[in-house]
């Protein structure tokens, strides 16, 4: 319409509506869940469309996803799942104007037909422990989940007597690549390719009874030396070795937490160029 009638209506904010038109509310919160933050938006918004708009106005429509958010925060869950791993990535989040190292307790799952599910997103201010993992297991229970095959964990103290506790009948696979990690951490350089081209002989075995005689002659040649590795592999023998009992295309998937590393390797793209 021409201004001179009197009949003038912007394109992008019609008359007496609280959102914006012409999908520009969907753009800012797309603009929003890439990582930017308010006063990125703000800009980009000003920049891309000659739209200026308050970071208050922004806020608003960001908050318009919090129901669902926490709809699905709360949903219900699938009573048995096969493969589920946990694992937890760390940021710093801006509190009262101080910043506080957070950790994200994040469970991802594989269902029966091989679809990969985000159940759950944790926040819990400090450190990871083994008790806020209780928790949060706890909470997948209250949403239905009875029961998990396998759950691939990393070597948090306390973690699988908080899995027994939860779920009691589940297989608990360590992360044979956090236990690689460990197992080398303090091996003189030197010595680094050959440590790794022995350990691997034990866990690319093919029964355990191989990765047993695998890991016997690891102790010949290294056992004086590196003893704490020997030690290492020892006390978590059963559950490093859980995979050995699957048949071989379903190992690649549970002997490591890679598949929700991935995941975290995605979310600190997002938030990269962000202090908290």
């Amino acid at each position: 319409m021409s201004p001179l009638n009197g009949h003038f209506e912007p394109e992008l904010i019609g008359k007496r509506k609280r959102e914006l038109t012409s999908g520009l509310d969907d753009q800012i919160l797309a603009l929003y869940a890439q990582g930017n933050s308010i006063e990125d938006v703000r800009r980009l918004v000003e920049d891309i469309y000659g739209v200026s708009i308050s970071a208050g106005r922004i806020s608003e429509i960001t908050d318009k996803v919090l129901p669902e958010i926490q709809a699905w925060r709360t949903r219900g869950l699938q009573s048995f799942y096969p493969v589920v791993y946990l694992d937890a990535i760390h940021f710093k989040v801006r509190q009262e104007g101080k910043y506080v190292g957070s950790a994200f307790y994040t469970v991802y799952a594989v269902d029966w037909e091989g679809n990969r599910d985000l159940l759950g997103l944790y926040v819990n201010s400090g450190g990871e422990g083994a008790k806020k993992w209780g928790i949060v297991m706890e909470d997948l229970k209250s949403r239905g989940v009875e029961d998990v095959l396998v759950i691939c964990t990393d070597d948090l103290q306390g973690f699988s007597d908080q899995i027994e506790d939860a779920f009691p009948s589940s297989i608990i696979q360590k992360c044979i690549v956090h236990q690689m990690r460990n197992s080398y951490k303090f091996v003189d350089e030197a010595d680094r390719k050959a440590i790794v081209k022995d350990l691997r002989q034990i866990y690319t075995s093919g029964t355990e009874e191989q990765a047993k005689t695998a890991l016997a002659a690891f102790e010949v040649v290294w056992g004086k030396k590196y003893r704490s590795i020997v030690k290492q592999w020892n006390e978590n023998w059963t559950e490093l070795m859980a995979f050995l009992d699957f048949p071989l295309s379903m190992r690649k998937m549970i002997y490591t937490t890679n598949p929700v590393e991935a995941l975290h390797r995605i979310m600190r793209k997002l938030v990269k160029s962000k202090a908290a």
